[in-house]
């Protein structure tokens, strides 16, 4: 058996093993004097590289910021603008979004990227029309959907609408499924963001 002892001073030392065998789970660390001396010229080189990658990203990321995209490729931010969901879940109607519209103008928030009107769930009527399209409620719209799109156009902003893959919406309005080809009928409505 192996034998362990700390001699005094208090320095640690490995521990005894029988004769010939050798410990594996010790290694001796370095003191303090057999430590490698700092190199001062390395340090410097080191910290002139890093200094130096540091600038260069930076200075990509800042100048790639005002860079613009195609129209056709991937948008520097997420579509921005007003849901009515968020706010007023089913409580909506023509006036309500138009207020809200004009608000995102008034306050300056247009300028700042949010852009998009997008009326939830709960905007059209509980039934499709003879021809099997969604309508806009006629109590709650009564202006109609174009009429709607085309002040909200009017303010400079976009209009978008929700709609749902399934039968039915979330509350139970018609969905599209099975009419998604036929149903983007935002293009009718004025719209420019069907949302799903």
């Amino acid at each position: 058996m192996a034998s362990t002892r700390k001699p005094a001073g208090g320095t640690d030392c490995p521990p005894q093993t029988s004769a010939g065998s050798s410990s594996t789970v010790y290694t001796p660390l370095l003191s303090g004097a057999e430590l490698p001396k700092r190199n001062l010229k390395g340090q410097l080189i080191s910290a002139g590289v890093l200094a130096l990658a540091l600038a260069l990203a930076c200075f990509f990321c800042i100048g790639r910021r005002n860079e613009r995209r195609d129209e056709g490729g991937v948008a520097k931010l997420p579509v921005m603008g007003y849901n009515t969901w968020n706010a007023y879940h089913c409580d909506i109607d023509e006036a309500l979004v138009l207020k809200n519209a004009k608000l995102l103008k008034s306050l300056g928030l247009a300028d700042a990227g949010y852009t998009y009107v997008n009326i939830d769930d709960c905007y059209s009527e509980k039934e499709r029309s003879a021809s099997g399209d969604i309508v806009a409620s006629k109590t709650r719209f009564p202006s109609g959907m174009r009429s709607l799109t085309d002040q909200i156009h009017s303010l400079g902003l976009k209009a978008g609408i929700y709609s749902d893959s399934g039968w039915f919406t979330c509350q139970l309005y018609p969905g599209s499924y099975r009419n998604e080809g036929c149903e983007i009928i935002p293009g009718k409505m004025g719209l420019r963001l069907p949302e799903v």
